[in-house]
């Protein structure tokens, strides 16, 4: 069932027996937006072709507006399984190599049976759909199947936005090996406990990795800041009086019934001249600042109009 307020269409190209795709788009959308492709796909526990070409196909599509729902038939303990299988590592492999999200986030089984209960069915989307997703859950609601129902909310009008990072060479390193020689006495005790322990086990080294980890992260978390990513400025140097003169240029001078009056085409002309200038000595200086080149400016495209006469 599709809204009214969406229009539907298959995509041939990503559909077969197994997997159905279709475009949707909000029809209060812009008509330059990017529609949402949504895909549900059955991955047969006996195909040995994992994944099939044709969800190759949809993953390599050029779409970041992309969901996938499927029964996977794959355990992996990523999603939720209590173990681990090949159909799950190979899977898994799939989608981290084509940098796609499992959005499941419930510890419910989506799928319960008389004999057994599993998190074989995913939801599947890129970094950039999952941050828009909210309230994912395995519905009570009765399905007259053994696949429970999957509910979710997509948010179109969100943004994207940049994650925090933290950039190694603003490392503070006198903070960093300060902190880290306070920590000295549990790093000793380290080392202390190899030497005296006489039948060490495999166990025992993870955990001691693991607390050493720990103190060497949180550590290195309070010594170096988070820096927030900066958006990229375009067209920094097209200014208010660029838009004037641009409005001034395109006011080309009627004919007039007098073909000797030659002083409005002469005006035009000089107002043209001026508007080119303009352009040019504003992003020759935008370039000295902020390294702009002058061919992939926009607005200067629009003007080669004014520049042939």
């Amino acid at each position: 069932m599709v809204s009214g307020n969406v229009t539907a269409m298959t995509l041939p190209q990503f559909t077969d027996q197994d997997i159905v795709t279709v475009s949707f788009r909000h029809n209060t959308s812009p008509l330059n937006s990017k529609p949402v492709i949504v895909s549900s796909a059955y991955l047969p526990i006996n195909d040995t072709s994992l994944p099939s070409p044709t969800l190759i196909k949809l993953v390599n599509f050029c779409n970041q507006n992309k969901f996938l729902g499927c029964d996977s038939n794959a355990h992996n303990t990523v999603w939720g399984s209590c173990d681990t299988n090949r159909r799950g590592e190979v899977l898994f492999d799939f989608l981290l190599s084509n940098d796609l999200e499992v959005a499941n986030t419930s510890t419910e089984p989506t799928f319960v049976s008389s004999r057994s209960q599993s998190f074989i069915d995913l939801t599947i989307t890129t970094p950039y759909v999952l941050q828009s997703i909210k309230y994912w859950e395995v519905s009570d609601q009765e399905t007259v199947s053994d696949h429970k129902l999957i509910k979710f909310q997509y948010h179109l009008s969100r943004k994207f936005t940049l994650p925090s990072f933290q950039n190694p060479k603003k490392l503070k390193a006198d903070v960093f090996i300060a902190q880290l020689s306070n920590a000295s006495s549990q790093l000793d005790s380290f080392s202390t406990e190899f030497e005296i322990v006489p039948n060490i086990t495999t166990c025992h080294i993870d955990s001691t990795t693991d607390s050493l980890s720990s103190i060497i992260n949180s550590t290195f978390n309070s010594a170096c800041p988070v820096s927030k990513p900066k958006r990229a400025q375009c067209n920094s140097w097209w200014n208010k009086n660029l838009r004037q003169q641009t409005r001034s240029a395109q006011q080309k001078p009627k004919i007039s019934s007098a073909p000797d009056n030659l002083a409005p085409w002469e005006t035009y002309r000089n107002v043209c001249r001026e508007y080119k200038k303009s352009i040019l000595d504003a992003n020759t200086k935008s370039c000295k600042t902020s390294g702009q080149t002058l061919r992939g400016s926009v607005p200067l495209q629009n003007s080669k109009n004014f520049q042939k006469k």
